[in-house]
């Protein structure tokens, strides 16, 4: 299955399953999920303020108050994309005998230097 990220119409990287995809914490991001005999599904990932990285970044800055919290803000790991495995499935364009769906598995990896790697199995 040939899996495109995309932003804004813009494409971040690509990757064939198994893979993995590499990003920038960003706005929100589509992944787009293309196979030969198979309908195209895409999936919309918003990312989330994250609760313990704006409590660090307080923290860490309070010297610079401001400071450690605009960095966070404007690098993306004040964000995160919800850490969970999505499950996608891959409908076949055809209803003859002995096609069936097809099961990907995504798995959302959240660092916190504001990249995110997505796994796809």
């Amino acid at each position: 299955v040939q899996v495109t990220a995309l932003a804004n119409g813009e494409v971040l990287d690509e990757t064939v399953t198994p893979g993995s995809l590499s990003l920038r914490k960003m706005t929100s991001i589509s992944l787009l999920f293309q196979k030969e005999g198979f309908y195209d599904r895409s999936v919309i990932l918003e990312p989330e303020p994250s609760n313990g990285m704006i409590w660090l970044s307080f923290l860490v800055s309070i010297p610079t108050i401001y400071i450690g919290f605009f960095v966070d803000m404007g690098s993306g790991a004040m964000h995160a994309y919800p850490d969970e495995n999505l499950k996608i499935e891959m409908i076949p364009v055809s209803e003859s005998v002995g096609s069936r769906s097809l099961w990907l598995t995504v798995r959302i990896e959240n660092d916190y230097n504001g990249s995110v790697r997505i796994v796809i199995q």
